[in-house]
């Protein structure tokens, strides 16, 4: 009796049925990104004066001056970076947020740069059709008052995030 009580309850329960459902998969590898510089940023040669004062390169290699600072010609140019990778990608630009020092060869002397720009300026910039953008940078110079002679250098960077 238990054993046809049992196949009846097997013979009449409902029969489980599988279901199946597909989902596609989908991804976009996009070439690996690269950033190289093209040109250095370069104050060319200046004064300083008794008074502190302050050279700017912007972005379109232009160089202004204010206080004690006087232009004496020498090669100017803002930096340049050269971003590559996939075609209308967009990318963000990181400048450095603090103060860079230079230092004077031989030692003995630092001046800082500051205030660094950039064009492509505001948010979400893309590279072009071919999957490239160049990149300038300015920046403004601090001189001290009497500020030794000699030259001048150190390194900044610029970082760039393919989005």
């Amino acid at each position: 009796m238990r054993r046809a009580a049992a196949l009846l309850l097997l013979l009449g329960a409902a029969p489980a049925v599988a279901q199946t459902a597909s989902s596609q998969v989908r991804v976009q590898v996009n070439r690996a990104g690269t950033l190289t510089k093209t040109q250095d940023l370069d104050f060319g040669r200046l004064i300083a004066g008794a008074t502190a004062g302050r050279a700017v390169v912007g972005t379109n290699g232009t160089r202004t001056r204010t206080g004690g600072v006087t232009l004496a010609g020498g090669t100017v140019s803002a930096a340049r970076f050269r971003a590559q990778s996939a075609p209308n990608q967009r990318f963000t630009i990181q400048l450095p947020t603090s103060p860079v020092t230079l230092t004077r060869a031989g030692g003995g002397a630092t001046m800082t740069v500051s205030n660094f720009t950039r064009n492509p300026g505001g948010g979400g910039p893309r590279l072009n059709a071919a999957g490239i953008r160049d990149i300038s940078v300015g920046a403004r110079l601090n001189v001290a008052a009497n500020q030794p002679a000699g030259s001048y250098a150190g390194t900044f960077n610029v970082t760039v995030n393919f989005q």
